[in-house]
């Protein structure tokens, strides 16, 4: 963690001494592609059984996070 926090521009992020932390870094370049092109090559491709289960993983939490947001009335409404 403090290898890859040294790698970032400023503000530089702090790593704790202590407690426990889970981190996933995402290898692109999200300004040029904008889309996760370069994240999708290092998981195999577009069509890689990976990107299709990350992508049907996406589908659902957009649709539970919407089915809660109804439920809850956090839906934006327009007017």
């Amino acid at each position: 963690m403090s290898r890859a926090a040294v790698s970032f521009g400023n503000p530089k992020p702090m790593v704790s001494s202590f407690g426990n932390a889970t981190a996933h870094f995402i290898g692109n370049d999200w300004q040029r592609s904008t889309r996760g092109d370069d994240y999708q090559t290092l998981l195999g491709g577009p069509d890689s059984e990976l990107v299709k289960k990350l992508d049907e993983i996406s589908r659902y939490y957009a649709f539970f996070l919407a089915k809660r947001a109804d439920t809850n009335g956090w839906a934006a409404k327009d007017e």
